[in-house]
């Protein structure tokens, strides 16, 4: 008899994809059982069924393959009883007697399944693989079977996914009365489990090469499950049942009769005397004559927020029973734990066992192989800082290097006043004392000022002229060093003076000294992708207050009526000041920084043209320290600095429109090579009262 699937409730097997021969759609029922039907190899259940729901249909001897069944919210596959006892409650992806059982697949988001959920079954000789069965939501109230043989069948290379939902009585990713078990997965992502869960099981055949992955990253309870490698319940030597644990912190039952534990620990929080696994069954953990590999690709980093100490627990049987692991072979030895993002230490993998704490050992651990060190990298904070000092020192010398004598007049005569300008933009790359480390800036710097002659008109010895000036600068940073990348945003506002004494008769005629002070305020808004274990990034946002002096002497020396050269030898000095902060939770303190720099050069100038007066420059610059150092939670940080030697190459023009004009303009662009490393280009406008 033959009913349309729509009925709300349904007694019998409920079939998907019957097979054309050999057909008995409801094994084991009797002969008052209702089949239904359908002709699909695509089955979705969302109602009530009483008794079982089978895709595939069910063969003595023919292959059953490629069938899928959804059981969605809505759907319940329950038991019923009549006259010869209970019957129903279960879902099978594929069921054959001798024939194969292959690639069905059984998905369920919602619902509930009284019995048992099997991606593919056979009562016989039949082999099953490849069967998936996954579960995102839903409850069964029985067992979870990637594949079954109750017969003689091999079980291989069945997927049971458990991303949600709830399981009450076990799982296996194969099992078998007879036949090998070889090569299942349980994957364990979510939801809740308990019961035994296999990765492989036989009652007669071997039990090899079979998975269970288990990762909490999105939360998953196995409070009272059991984690089994292989369900004969002896360890039989090299037998390739491996788990794998990852992104996992919370109790379970059990562990055993595993060849291989992966533990991948990266970003876990330890806490000491606070296991990662707690096992709570009044039964000795045995792991022993198995290999324990700590899974360390990918820089695995866990971290803490207390102080390191020399020994975690990872998995512990926290009963009297305790936990032994005895001839085990310990892989990839070393982890790096991060407290606070800050501190650092290498830690391996250990049994508590025997000739370490205690006769009884109750726990793996991680224990601490090296000492506490800061975290390599870290120093990019002092890089990021030495980055804004330089661009503190272009600023300074885009502002000095401007020639303080206003424009002439028509008559010829030296103003007493005048107003001057400037903006420069540039792109220079920093070296910072080898490792691979270096800093980059790109930005504006921006001045204006009043200069004036200081001394009387009457005064045919010498000139002296002073200036006021403020300045502001914005710009970007770039840093890199062997360990950590990071860029901000930098900015400065400031003031600054200027004096200078200009020799015009005797012997020194054309001799110059010129002195300066400068002092501001500089931001920086640093962003480094240097991670500690629970992902947080290293950064900061802070000002420090900036000063400076430096002393200038030099001698313009008309040689020629149309050139004059002029050669100098440069001394400057910048302070910036450090500061303590907290990152992380740890509290760092950063160091005052000084640049003291040299400058010797010659400039050739062009004069015979008052309206276009075009120079050529070279020199050579040496930074004698500019050291950031500091500290974090007490350790010192690695010394970075700006030492170094630079060349530069400046080519400009002096240019004033006409012989009447109250303007005046300079062009100059220059090139870095060395310590520092790149181009400026500066514009200067001088306006006569």
């Amino acid at each position: 008899m033959r009913k349309k699937p729509g009925r709300k409730i349904v007694k019998g097997l409920f079939c998907a994809g019957v097979a054309l021969s050999a057909v008995l759609c409801a094994p084991c029922a009797s002969a008052k059982d209702e089949v239904v039907s359908a002709d699909t190899k695509n089955l979705t259940v969302s109602s009530k069924v009483e008794g079982n729901v089978l895709a595939g249909g069910y063969t003595t001897d023919e292959t059953v393959s490629g069938n899928k069944i959804t059981i969605v919210s809505g759907a319940e596959i329950a038991t019923y009883t009549d006259a010869s006892g209970e019957h129903g409650g279960y879902e099978y992806g594929g069921l054959s007697r001798n024939g194969a059982v292959t690639d069905n697949c059984v998905e369920m988001t919602g619902g509930a399944v009284t019995k048992n959920l099997l991606g593919g079954y056979s009562a016989g000789s039949g082999a099953v693989s490849n069967n998936t069965v996954t579960l995102s939501d839903g409850e069964v109230s029985g067992g979870v079977y990637g594949g079954q043989s109750t017969g003689s069948g091999a079980v291989n290379s069945n997927t049971v996914t458990i991303n949600g939902g709830s399981v009450a009585s076990g799982i296996r990713g194969g099992q078998s009365a007879g036949g090998a078990v070889t090569g299942n997965t349980i994957d364990l992502n979510g939801g809740q489990v308990a019961g035994r869960i296999y990765a492989g099981y036989s009652n007669n055949g071997t039990v090899t090469s079979n998975t269970i992955n288990l990762d909490g990253k999105n939360g998953i309870d196995i409070t009272e499950a059991w984690l089994i490698g292989s369900g004969q319940h002896v360890v039989t030597g090299q037998n390739g049942n491996t788990l794998n644990i990852r992104n996992f912190k919370g109790r379970a039952q059990n562990i055993g009769n595993f060849d291989r534990i992966d533990l991948d620990l990266a970003g876990l929080t330890l806490r000491a005397g606070d296991p990662i696994i707690v096992l709570t069954e009044k039964e000795t953990t045995r792991l022993g004559n198995s290999t324990i590999h700590l899974h360390t690709a990918q820089k695995a980093i866990a971290h803490t927020n207390s102080a390191l100490v020399p020994r975690y627990e990872v998995i512990k049987n926290k009963t009297d029973a305790g936990l032994t692991a005895e001839n085990v072979k310990y892989e990839k030895g070393q982890i790096t734990v991060r407290e606070k993002g800050a501190l650092q230490a290498l830690y391996k993998v250990e049994w508590d066992g025997p000739g370490i704490d205690s006769v009884d050992g109750d726990s793996i651990d991680l224990v601490k192989t090296g000492e506490t060190e800061i975290v390599p990298g870290t120093e990019t904070i002092n890089e990021s800082r030495l980055a804004l000092t330089d661009f503190l020192n272009a600023a300074g010398d885009f502002i000095l290097d401007r020639k303080l004598q206003c424009s002439l007049r028509e008559d010829g005569s030296i103003p007493e006043t005048c107003f001057y300008g400037a903006v420069s933009g540039g792109d220079l790359h920093h070296d910072l004392n080898g490792n691979k480390a270096w800093a980059h800036t790109t930005g504006t710097h921006w001045f204006l000022g009043i200069r004036s002659k200081l001394n009387e008109k009457q005064d045919t010895e010498k000139d002296l002229n002073g200036a006021l000036y403020v300045e502001a600068g914005w710009g970007n940073v770039d840093t890199h060093n062997r360990w950590a990348k990071g860029n901000g945003n930098i900015h400065y506002y400031g003031i600054g003076a200027i004096g200078e004494r200009k020799q015009k008769e005797g012997d020194w005629k054309g001799t110059y000294l010129q002195a300066h002070a400068r002092i501001g305020r500089a931001f920086s808004d640093y962003n480094s992708r240097l991670k500690d274990g629970s992902g947080e990034k290293l950064d900061y946002d802070k000002n420090s207050t900036y000063y400076g002096a430096g002393l200038e002497i030099g001698r313009e020396w008309q040689y020629h009526p149309d050139y004059m050269l002029d050669s100098y030898l440069k001394y400057r000095w910048l302070h910036l000041n450090g500061f303590n902060t907290e990152i992380n939770g740890a509290d760092h303190k950063l160091d005052d920084i000084d640049s003291h720099r040299t400058r010797l050069g010659t400039r050739l100038n062009y004069t015979a043209e008052k309206t276009g007066m075009p120079y050529i420059g070279i020199a050579w610059e040496h930074e004698f320290d500019g050291n950031a150092r500091g500290s974090v939670m007490g350790y010192s940080l690695k010394d970075t600095s700006l030492k170094g030697d630079s060349g530069v190459l400046e080519l400009g023009v002096k240019f004033v429109p006409s012989e009447k004009s109250r303007w005046n303009y300079d062009f100059t662009i220059e090139g870095y090579v060395g310590q520092r490393e790149g181009v400026m280009g500066n514009f200067v406008v001088n306006y006569l009262f």
